[in-house]
Protein backbone atom coordinates (compact mmCIF):
# COMPACT_ATOMS: atom_id res chain seq x y z
CA UNK A 1 0.00 0.00 0.00
CA UNK A 2 1.18 3.48 -0.81
CA UNK A 3 -0.12 7.02 -1.14
CA UNK A 4 -0.58 8.47 -4.59
CA UNK A 5 -1.12 11.81 -6.33
CA UNK A 6 -2.99 11.86 -9.62
CA UNK A 7 -2.82 15.12 -11.60
CA UNK A 8 -4.83 15.67 -14.79
CA UNK A 9 -3.01 17.87 -17.29
CA UNK A 10 -5.61 17.67 -20.05
CA UNK A 11 -9.12 16.21 -20.23
CA UNK A 12 -10.65 14.47 -17.23
CA UNK A 13 -10.70 11.12 -15.46
CA UNK A 14 -13.48 9.47 -13.47
CA UNK A 15 -12.58 7.61 -10.28
CA UNK A 16 -14.47 5.00 -8.33
CA UNK A 17 -12.89 4.97 -4.89
CA UNK A 18 -13.38 2.32 -2.24
CA UNK A 19 -12.30 3.16 1.32
CA UNK A 20 -10.29 0.62 3.32
CA UNK A 21 -13.47 -0.27 5.22
CA UNK A 22 -14.73 -1.98 2.04
CA UNK A 23 -11.72 -4.32 1.72
CA UNK A 24 -13.73 -7.29 2.94
CA UNK A 25 -16.42 -6.71 0.33
CA UNK A 26 -13.80 -6.47 -2.45
CA UNK A 27 -11.63 -9.38 -1.28
CA UNK A 28 -13.65 -12.06 -3.10
CA UNK A 29 -12.83 -10.35 -6.41
CA UNK A 30 -9.05 -10.45 -6.00
CA UNK A 31 -6.72 -12.82 -7.77
CA UNK A 32 -2.99 -12.77 -8.51
CA UNK A 33 -1.09 -12.21 -11.73
CA UNK A 34 2.57 -12.68 -12.58
CA UNK A 35 4.68 -9.55 -12.12
CA UNK A 36 5.46 -8.00 -15.50
CA UNK A 37 6.92 -5.03 -17.33
CA UNK A 38 5.97 -3.26 -20.54
CA UNK A 39 8.30 -3.17 -23.53
CA UNK A 40 7.79 -1.42 -26.84
CA UNK A 41 7.90 -3.87 -29.76
CA UNK A 42 9.19 -1.85 -32.72
CA UNK A 43 8.30 -4.59 -35.21
CA UNK A 44 4.69 -4.68 -34.02
CA UNK A 45 4.53 -0.95 -33.31
CA UNK A 46 2.89 -1.49 -29.91
CA UNK A 47 3.56 -2.04 -26.23
CA UNK A 48 3.62 -5.65 -25.03
CA UNK A 49 3.53 -7.21 -21.57
CA UNK A 50 6.66 -9.13 -20.64
CA UNK A 51 6.36 -11.39 -17.56
CA UNK A 52 9.11 -10.98 -14.95
CA UNK A 53 10.54 -14.48 -15.22
CA UNK A 54 13.49 -13.66 -12.95
CA UNK A 55 11.52 -13.36 -9.75
CA UNK A 56 8.38 -15.37 -10.44
CA UNK A 57 6.61 -12.85 -8.20
CA UNK A 58 2.83 -12.60 -8.11
CA UNK A 59 0.98 -9.32 -7.61
CA UNK A 60 -2.59 -8.90 -6.34
CA UNK A 61 -5.10 -7.92 -9.01
CA UNK A 62 -8.72 -6.85 -8.73
CA UNK A 63 -10.65 -8.94 -11.25
CA UNK A 64 -14.13 -7.68 -10.36
CA UNK A 65 -16.27 -5.05 -12.06
CA UNK A 66 -16.23 -2.01 -9.79
CA UNK A 67 -19.11 -0.52 -11.79
CA UNK A 68 -21.42 -3.47 -11.04
CA UNK A 69 -24.41 -2.55 -8.84
CA UNK A 70 -23.22 -4.92 -6.10
CA UNK A 71 -20.00 -2.90 -5.68
CA UNK A 72 -20.64 0.58 -7.10
CA UNK A 73 -23.12 1.47 -4.37
CA UNK A 74 -20.21 1.38 -1.87
CA UNK A 75 -17.88 3.53 -3.97
CA UNK A 76 -17.14 7.22 -3.75
CA UNK A 77 -17.30 8.71 -7.26
CA UNK A 78 -15.36 11.76 -8.37
CA UNK A 79 -14.16 13.35 -11.58
CA UNK A 80 -10.73 14.96 -11.75
CA UNK A 81 -10.68 17.73 -14.34
CA UNK A 82 -7.86 19.45 -16.17
CA UNK A 83 -5.62 21.28 -13.68
CA UNK A 84 -6.88 19.30 -10.67
CA UNK A 85 -5.03 16.76 -8.51
CA UNK A 86 -6.49 13.87 -6.53
CA UNK A 87 -4.76 12.53 -3.42
CA UNK A 88 -5.27 8.78 -2.97
CA UNK A 89 -4.53 7.71 0.60
CA UNK A 90 -2.94 4.36 1.30
CA UNK A 91 -5.41 1.48 1.35
CA UNK A 92 -8.03 3.06 -0.94
CA UNK A 93 -8.89 0.78 -3.87
CA UNK A 94 -9.69 2.60 -7.10
CA UNK A 95 -10.79 2.17 -10.70
CA UNK A 96 -10.11 4.91 -13.22
CA UNK A 97 -11.71 5.65 -16.59
CA UNK A 98 -11.11 8.31 -19.18
CA UNK A 99 -14.02 10.61 -20.01
CA UNK A 100 -12.91 12.32 -23.22
CA UNK A 101 -11.10 11.74 -26.48
CA UNK A 102 -7.73 12.90 -25.18
CA UNK A 103 -6.62 12.81 -21.57
CA UNK A 104 -3.15 13.33 -20.18
CA UNK A 105 -2.38 12.68 -16.54
CA UNK A 106 0.60 12.27 -14.23
CA UNK A 107 0.65 9.69 -11.47
CA UNK A 108 3.22 9.96 -8.68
Amino acid sequence: NYENLYAVVRGSKEFLLFPPTEAGRLQQHFTTCPAADFEYDRMEGRWIVVPDADTGAEVPWFAGDATSPELAEFAVRCTVHEGETLFLPSGWFHQVSQTGDLTMAVNA
